[in-house]
């Protein structure tokens, strides 16, 4: 009877012993699973702030090319009004 009391315990023992090693299965497996979802979240975010630094060299481009043309048009706005000027004068 002792023996059977002692195998019994030890049945209980182990059957405690994996159902830790299954929690801990359960939550490694969870780690795991928040882990590559983070990973596929940085993926994402790294792609939007290339994107986004795209889109933001574009805008500056954009920015100086219409500077350029202001430019432009401003001095040619000034050589006609000198024309004009000039015109007036004669």
């Amino acid at each position: 009877m002792a023996t059977s009391q002692a195998q019994k315990d030890y049945a209980d023992k182990v059957k405690r012993q994996q159902a830790q090693l299954d929690a801990y299965d359960q939550q490694s497996k969870h780690a795991e699973e928040q882990l590559q979802a983070q990973a596929a979240m940085q993926k994402r975010a790294d792609s939007l702030l290339v994107l986004q630094e795209q889109l933001l060299k574009r805008q500056r481009d954009d920015f100086a090319r219409f500077e350029k043309i202001l430019d432009t048009w401003e001095h040619q706005q000034t050589q006609y009004q000198k024309y004009l000027d000039s015109l007036e004068k004669k």
